[in-house]
């Protein structure tokens, strides 16, 4: 990414942003992860009389999983309400690693046109790798356990990858 400013790199994101007219969980995640990153949007929450920042009920932070903050971490939560998970979790994206794959790629992209070429490239590489787990899954798997319906885990915060 070429941009230097803020004001041009929250252009250059907007730019490809619009390219994808109703863009994936996936792609939302990755362009908030961006915003946050560089500054142009920030989490909602508060600072105390010590200076130490504190997510607002609209930001869904699991603050078990971190650092209190504390005199000398003010902004620890801070800090994870602008990670690549805290992203997938606002936009309900289970696939981290594809947010930070795309938000990667964005960033070490030349131009406007290239990050566009990059970030499709990504969605269809995951794309096909979904389907070829699907088709492992399908063929280990007896007829009668893989009719049966799968309720979604969800996102677990705290679990290291």
């Amino acid at each position: 990414m070429k941009a230097e400013t803020k004001a041009e790199i929250s252009h250059y994101i907007d730019t490809i942003a619009a390219a994808f007219p109703s863009p994936e969980k996936v792609l939302r995640a990755a362009f908030k992860f961006l915003r946050r990153k560089h500054r142009i949007e920030h989490p909602d929450g508060k600072f105390d009389n010590g200076g130490r920042w504190y997510p607002a009920h609209s930001e869904p932070l699991d603050t078990g999983c971190f650092r209190s903050p504390s005199r000398r971490f003010k902004y620890s939560y801070l800090t994870a309400c602008r990670s690549a998970r805290h992203c997938a979790v606002i936009e309900h994206c289970a696939d981290v690693t594809l947010v930070r794959r795309i938000a990667l790629r964005i960033e070490k992209s030349e131009s406007i046109e290239q990050a566009i070429e990059a970030v499709r490239s990504a969605l269809s590489a995951a794309r096909r790798a979904k389907r070829k787990a699907r088709a492992m899954l399908a063929a280990s798997t007896p007829p009668a356990i893989a009719s049966r319906p799968v309720a979604d885990p969800g996102i677990d915060l705290c679990e290291e990858k």
